[in-house]
């Protein structure tokens, strides 16, 4: 064999080496590619089920509540449920719930979803529902004026549901003491609003921006859509004084906020609802028993 045979022999040989080890390169770097995003599908499919484990760890710490919430009316005392804030549990299993706030005055109530079958209400008044000498609202300051400002809104509303209206009905309950008698005095008076929506907005323009309240009255307040669905409802407590305003918590609005546990994942669940309404059909998940519910994984 001659030498130019020989040189041209041992050049295809090394090419064949230089593209066996090409094709291994394209083929590892294929395999490494696909096992991140096997990686990734994995660690993700395991989140999900880390997020699910807490997300029920929540809803353990939000049934919890509501049997103290429920055991607390009837027992006419609302110390042991709001003692619940701050508290933690451990329900074993790597699995925890902590109770962020339970408490009977919210700041602000919103309402969404607002059918003329399914109308909303909001009550200012003691959370066991007693009507005595008048609203504790947690101050001393004579001066003050106390105002309630609500705000709506409609989808699609311009300009099929302009017109849509909302009925809202407000009773005030006075327990009159002098002369020799003691009785509840009581009155009811509506309004009714439509919504009359700016162009290519669902923001109502027609709301109530504010009434006084009388610090010797409890009330309670319906909102009712007369015509279509009202997206959302915001009812808002404000205390005016000294030229400031201040928002004022909502007494009877009851409010339960609980983060729960699992791993490395965490999922927080609110409730909200009125806490001198019956509570048993909140969620029809709830099973009340006479022991603390707790869920197991």
């Amino acid at each position: 064999m001659s030498k130019f045979n020989w040189t041209i022999k041992a050049q295809r040989d090394g090419m064949a080496l230089v593209m066996s080890l090409l094709i291994l390169t394209l083929i590892m770097t294929s395999v490494l590619a696909m096992a991140k995003i096997i990686i990734g599908e994995i660690r993700m499919s395991l989140n999900t089920g880390n997020s699910v484990a807490a997300f029920y760890a929540a809803e353990s710490g939000i049934e919890k509540s509501l049997y103290y919430l429920k055991y607390a009316r009837q027992n006419l005392s609302y110390h042991s449920f709001s003692q619940l804030a701050g508290t933690n549990e451990d329900m074993g299993n790597d699995s925890s719930f902590n109770i962020v706030q339970a408490t009977t005055s919210t700041v602000q109530f919103v309402a969404n979803n607002l059918t003329t079958s399914t109308p909303a209400q909001v009550n200012i008044m003691d959370p066991l529902g007693y009507i005595g000498g008048g609203i504790n609202w947690g101050d001393n300051d004579p001066s003050a004026l106390y105002q309630y400002s609500i705000s709506w809104s409609i989808d699609k509303c311009f300009p099929s549901h302009a017109s849509d209206r909302i009925e809202i009905s407000t009773t005030n309950f006075e327990n009159m003491v002098g002369g020799g008698s003691n009785y509840f005095n009581s009155d009811t008076y509506k309004q009714i609003l439509s919504c009359r929506c700016a162009f290519d907005t669902g923001i109502c323009s027609n709301s109530i921006s504010f009434y006084n309240l009388s610090s010797n009255k409890y009330y309670s307040f319906s909102f009712r859509p007369l015509d279509g669905n009202v997206r959302k409802l915001t009812f808002n407590l404000t205390k005016i004084s000294g030229g400031n305003t201040t928002p004022v918590g909502i007494l009877s609005e009851t409010s339960i906020v609980v983060d729960g546990n699992y791993r490395n994942s965490s999922y927080r669940l609110n409730a909200r609802m009125s806490s001198i309404a019956p509570i048993n059909s909140i969620f029809n998940y709830v099973v009340f028993s006479e022991q603390a519910i707790s869920k197991g994984f």
